[in-house]
């Protein structure tokens, strides 16, 4: 896990599954680490990915998995830049 912090997962009232810290955190306490998360660069890898997880693994990846621009730009762009 992605998460620096003891955390819960459970349904919330009117708002659905989501994701709950389960001790006190601190101000200035690093709660999450996006170098711990997968990233895909194309839909197709993001494809391959959950071709390759048992069925049921890959229906809670798709429960949980959101899109986030990086800023990285195109593909091109990436190239180009090393």
């Amino acid at each position: 896990t992605a998460f620096l912090v003891p955390y819960i997962a459970k349904e919330s009232p009117g708002m659905g599954r989501g994701i709950f810290a389960s001790a006190s955190i601190k101000k200035g306490d690093l709660i999450y680490d996006y170098s711990r998360t997968a990233q895909f660069w194309e839909g197709r890898q993001f494809r391959e990915f959950l071709r390759i997880l048992p069925n049921d693994l890959a229906c809670d990846v798709m429960m949980w998995s959101y899109v986030q621009d990086l800023g990285y730009g195109s593909k091109k762009d990436r190239r180009e830049k090393g």
